[in-house]
């Protein structure tokens, strides 16, 4: 009986191991796309600016 609720216990905490790493990596990877659409959003901005200053001058 003891066993069985030793594995149990394990079980439980291997499974929210795997959910925990899961958890990370799709944070980072998430972030990862964040930090690389904010990059290029703010290089649009700044060609747009520049544009914008090359038909004002």
């Amino acid at each position: 009986m003891s066993k069985r609720i030793r594995t149990t216990r394990q079980a439980r905490k291997a499974r929210a191991v795997a959910t925990q790493r899961i958890f990370e990596t799709t944070l980072l990877r998430w972030s990862a796309r964040e930090y690389r659409s904010s990059q290029e959003q703010a290089q649009a901005w700044l060609d747009l600016r520049a544009e914008m200053k090359r038909e004002g001058n």
